[in-house]
């Protein structure tokens, strides 16, 4: 979690089973991604009951430059690299990152030590694609969902077009008063989604 905190990843324990019904256990490490299957989507007015989205610019970052010692060559190190480097693929909250690129703000980067010219380049990068994913967080109340859980994606619709997206989950409580059963949650903006959510149930139910 330590290592995965400054990175922008998600740590989850995924239990499975065998062809014999045993248990297999899996710790999935790395960056959250878009293209898992969305377990709820959200909509204001409908499935959502409150929704504060917070959008931090101010320290939106455009490249980062590593700086490092190779020990084995005796020369200096030093990477930069942009936004526009990341694979598109890979590349979280695309349509917001023109802030970042009229601001041109750079980062360098001296620690960790990094010992080669591969090392720095996947710095850089994972720098970059941590400020992203922190580009947009929110918290939120959703009408109660037993399964919903840290580590799932989900999509939120109806916030308006700068909100509207993909997050990835961070946490969730789980709250039954006299208002009746809520869930409360913290997430990241991983990328934007359409309104138009195909098949997937917008009144809060599971994904198709």
């Amino acid at each position: 979690m330590q290592r995965a905190r400054p990175l922008g990843y998600r740590v989850a324990l995924e239990e499975d089973y065998d062809d014999n019904g045993d248990p297999i256990n899996t710790i999935r490490f790395g960056p959250p991604s878009e293209g898992r299957a969305v377990s709820y989507v959200l909509e204001w007015g409908k499935s959502l009951v409150s929704f504060h989205p917070t959008y931090s610019n101010s320290r939106m970052l455009w490249s980062a430059k590593v700086c490092g010692w190779d020990r084995n060559a005796k020369e200096r190190i030093e990477v930069t690299k942009t936004i526009e480097d990341i694979p598109i693929a890979d590349r979280p909250n695309a349509d917001l990152i023109g802030v970042a690129r009229a601001a041109n703000r750079q980062e360098v980067i001296t620690e960790p030590p990094v010992r080669s010219q591969q090392e720095a380049e996947a710095l850089a990068i994972q720098t970059l694609t941590a400020n992203c994913l922190n580009l947009v967080t929110a918290t939120g109340t959703c009408i109660g969902l037993q399964d919903m859980r840290a580590g799932q994606t989900v999509h939120i619709l109806g916030v308006g077009r700068h909100f509207n997206g993909a997050y990835h989950i961070l946490t969730t409580s789980h709250v039954i008063n006299d208002q009746g059963y809520r869930t409360s949650f913290t997430a990241q903006r991983i990328n934007p989604v359409e309104d138009d959510a195909g098949t997937q149930d917008t009144t809060g139910g599971q994904g198709t």
